[in-house]
């Protein structure tokens, strides 16, 4: 599966959810899914289910939270994503 899969795609936007929680999953269970919070109510990023929000949105949306360091997250991502 391509990194940059389409986001209208079921089975994309399972496996984008996957690979985001898989990426930030260094940071432990609830902090990870603080940061999963975070991306759906500060964001309105939608994971799980198409119409899903764009490898780009997310990266943005890590940017602002993470500053430089969502260069590293967004790189584990894609390669989970492979």
């Amino acid at each position: 599966m391509s990194a940059s899969g389409d986001s209208g795609d079921g089975g994309y936007c399972i496996a984008l959810e996957g690979a985001l929680r898989q990426a930030i999953s260094i940071f432990g269970d609830q902090a990870a899914e603080a940061l999963i919070l975070a991306l759906k109510e500060r964001y309105n990023i939608r994971l799980g289910q198409a119409p899903c929000s764009s490898i780009e949105e997310i990266t943005k949306a890590l940017a602002d939270l993470a500053g430089p360091g969502a260069d590293i997250l967004v790189s584990r991502i894609r390669s989970f994503l492979r």
